[in-house]
Order: structure tokens, then C-alpha cells, then sequence
């Protein structure tokens, strides 16, 4: 599938220029620059890479990282989407499950702004790392979260919650479960989603670790934004066409898209498909690749980091 074929009936380059932002707006509306989304998949493919030759299947940090950071660089998804939020019980908003991940087809199903299940473009280019992820993470089942968290508090409470809840034990047994065996133990069948202030934390973390070029407080936020993932991706459609940036982000109106994305001023004059499909390369050659290697271990060896 690769870049899903066009909307014909609302297709055309956007020659217009956007409207002008204030400086307030612009920190408020980042966007990850085509630059940015190569720095951040560079880094978190070869940090991938490392561990998976060093540490084989227990590389499950690392890979999990890589493929967060390919989903959010290539689906246009909303955070609230796929990681699990903290004040809203609804279905659909405990995180994005394996069952919801068409890798045949490259969709990903979301509980869209519309409240209604929406089928979310997975482009090519966040596949291989999704794949590789998928075998390194060995999911119970199709139930599990996609981005299960390891933050130790809330899988203790996650454990708490569903032995009293679910399995109907009280608390002394609860605990004893608890100091018998380990927490990854009692929770291989039941698993919770990273939060979306969790995801924020990893991509501060990477960000950091990468030194990447981001604006700093109080001029911008310190990191890549989750939501800024969704707006350089839609950046980079638009520049294409209008009609496909439109149905990548699942807007219901071209005048939404048009009103969500800052165009970069440092890219006008360039040749805008070509700078695109550049970008979009970067992490699928090199991880491509690694999926074609045929060792031993073909899921976990031959990743070949981009330079």
C-alpha cells in the first residue's frame, strides 16, 4: 500500500500559503519538522539496534520505543488514541489493543474525536518496526496493549485492582499474591496501556537522550509533542495533496486541515513531493533490511541503523 492513493475529487498541490501564527500559537502548535521525525528515528532505530544485538528478546524497552515513535511519525493518530487515558473510562480509550492493528491491510482502528471507531492510515514506513516489536514482545493475546507500560506503580495497581476486582480476592490474599510472585507473573494475562502523560515522558526521555533541536521553555515545550507527530505528517501530505493530507488526518472538512497545519516556512520553494518521500524513507530501508535477514534469528538480527 505504501502512501494510500489520493482523493481525485479534492486533489491538487496547495499552492496557497497559510495563514500567518503568533508566536504563541506556534509553541502551542508544534509540529515535528521533516528533520525533527528523521532526527527522533535515527536515534530510536539505532538504540533499538544496539540492544537488540546485546540483549536479544529482552530488548523489549527499546523496541517498544522505536515503534511508538514509527506510529506516531506515520499514522496522523491522536495520543489520546492509541495511549490510555487517565480521566476518561470510555471504551476504546485504554490504550491501542494488537487486535486493533491490521498489519495487511496498514490500518490501526481508533475511537476517533467523532466517538465513532475509525480506520487510521498505518503507512508502510512504521510497519517493520511494528513487526519486529510484535516478536520481540511475545503478546498473551490480541487484548494486550500494544504500548504496555512498565511503570512499576501502575502495574502494581493495575495487579491490585484486577485481583479484587476481577478474581474476587481480598486484600491479605491480594498482597501475598503479590510478594509470591513477580509483577510480570500476575499480570501475563491482563496488561495496561502506557498513559498519554506516559508517552509524553518517553518522548521527553528520548528527546533528551538524542539532543535533538527543539525549542526549550518558555519559547517551546522541551520535546517532540505527541500531537506535533500528527501535524508534520499532515505538513508533509499537504504539501502533496490537499484531498490525502485531509483523509490521513480524518478530517471531516479540508478547512480543518488547513486551519491544523503550519506549514514550515523554511520549506516553501522546495520541491515538496520529493521532500516528502525522502523523509518518509528513513526508517523503512534500514528496518526492511533487518526483516529480511535470514539468521537464526531472522526477527531479531541484521538491523542495519541509518547513518
Amino acid at each position: 500500500m505504501g502512501l494510500h492513493p489520493g482523493n481525485y475529487a479534492r486533489a491538487g498541490l496547495a499552492q496557497e500559503s497559510m495563514p500567518d501564527r503568533s508566536t504563541t500559537q506556534q509553541i502551542e502548535q508544534q509540529f515535528w519538522t521533516p528533520k525533527q521525525r528523521e532526527q527522533i528515528l535515527n536515534y530510536v532505530n539505532k538504540r533499538a539496534h544496539d540492544a537488540i544485538d546485546e540483549k536479544r528478546f529482552d530488548a523489549e524497552i527499546e523496541a517498544r520505543d522505536r515503534a511508538l515513535v514509527a506510529v506516531l511519525a506515520f499514522t496522523g493518530v491522536r495520543g489520546s488514541e492509541i495511549f490510555r487515558s487517565e480521566h476518561d473510562n470510555r471504551t476504546g480509550r485504554q490504550g491501542l489493543r494488537w487486535r486493533d492493528v491490521d498489519l495487511d491491510e496498514q490500518t490501526i482502528s481508533v475511537l476517533g474525536k467523532t466517538q465513532q471507531r475509525q480506520s487510521a492510515w498505518l503507512l508502510e514506513q512504521a510497519i517493520p518496526a511494528l513487526e519486529r516489536y510484535q516478536t520481540i514482545s511475545d503478546s498473551a493475546s490480541d487484548e494486550w496493549p500494544v504500548f504496555p507500560t512498565k511503570h512499576a506503580p501502575s502495574l502494581y495497581q493495575c495487579a491490585r485492582t484486577h485481583l479484587r476486582e476481577v478474581e474476587d480476592k481480598d486484600k491479605e490474599t491480594i498482597e501475598g499474591i503479590l510478594e509470591e510472585h513477580t509483577i510480570e507473573t500476575v499480570l501475563r494475562d491482563y496488561q495496561i496501556a502506557i498513559t498519554t502523560t506516559g508517552a509524553r515522558s518517553i518522548m521527553k526521555r528520548l528527546c533528551k537522550a538524542t539532543d535533538i533541536d527543539v525549542l526549550t521553555p518558555p519559547e517551546g515545550p522541551g520535546y517532540l509533542q505527541l500531537h506535533g507527530a500528527r501535524r508534520g505528517i499532515g505538513d508533509t501530505f499537504y504539501r502533496m495533496d490537499r484531498g490525502t493530507a485531509q483523509d490521513l488526518l480524518r478530517h471531516q472538512s479540508l478547512e480543518t486541515t488547513k486551519g491544523t497545519i503550519r506549514i514550515s516556512t523554511q520549506l516553501r520553494g522546495l520541491n515538496a513531493q520529493a521532500k516528502c518521500l525522502i523523509n518518509l524513507k528513513v526508517v523503512d530501508e534500514s528496518l526492511r533490511a533487518e526483516l529480511n535477514s535470514s539468521t537464526a534469528l531472522p526477527a531479531l538480527e541484521g538491523l542495519t541503523p541509518t547513518p
